[in-house]
């Protein structure tokens, strides 16, 4: 997830961009870049962003990768449960960890 990395990689500058202006114009339900409608993903992500932003004080690194590395663990979580309550243990760890 590169949490420690130091610049941004690929598509987080253009997940970290929205967050910023909406921490700044305080639009929280459009997002957008330079005042233009960026319309690619949904909007919970930069408002995620832009949360982990605000309790940071700042739209860094860490505050555009945390809400995705936090999501994926959750979802290998629940993957686990899952598996483990329908098929076995083993399985539920083993869903998980391909997750």
């Amino acid at each position: 997830p590169y949490l420690g990395a130091e610049e941004l990689h690929y598509e987080e500058a253009r997940r970290a961009l929205p967050a910023r202006w909406k921490a700044e114009s305080g639009d929280w339900v459009l997002p957008s870049i330079w005042g233009r409608p960026y319309l690619s993903k949904p909007p919970l992500i930069y408002w995620c962003i832009a949360a982990v932003g605000a309790l940071r004080g700042a739209i860094d690194d860490v505050a555009t990768r945390l809400p995705s590395l936090l999501s994926t663990v959750l979802t290998a979580l629940v993957v686990l449960r899952l598996g483990a309550r329908w098929f076995s243990l083993f399985a539920g760890r083993a869903a998980a960890l391909c997750w």
